[in-house]
């Protein structure tokens, strides 16, 4: 819940792949509120959340799952059996040179994403 500045810059540099968005992560996790990530983190370890994986899989849509190649917070194994497990059409895109922030770190590859998604799915 109390992060010092130091814990701040090494979630940072883990998070994130280039130096240059280094910044911006910082500015923002200082800026956001301690206590929800402590509720995040005590709901989570007591099981007081909902079963992301179940509903996920069981959307009856078509979706996607972006994640960077850098990402050190993601399993990679898990992200390829929530793709095989998934009903209806899901895909893994994986972008090369970023970490955990995707819209951060690769908006111009991202937006293409969600824009050629957008358009297959309401094409229909």
């Amino acid at each position: 819940e109390h992060a010092t500045l130091s814990d701040i810059h090494q979630a940072a540099d883990v998070a994130v792949y280039s130096e240059k968005h280094r910044a911006s992560i910082i500015a923002d996790f200082s800026r956001t509120n301690s206590k929800v990530r402590a509720h995040l983190a005590e709901d989570i370890i007591n099981g007081n959340w909902s079963d992301q994986y179940n509903l996920f899989t069981h959307l009856d849509c078509p979706k996607i799952i972006v994640s960077g190649d850098h990402d050190p917070s993601v399993n990679k194994d898990y992200l390829k059996r929530t793709v095989e497990n998934s009903i209806n059409n899901t895909q893994l895109i994986e972008l090369e040179e970023c970490g955990h922030y995707p819209t951060l770190e690769q908006p111009d590859k991202m937006s293409k994403i969600i824009n050629d998604f957008a358009a297959k799915i309401f094409s229909v």
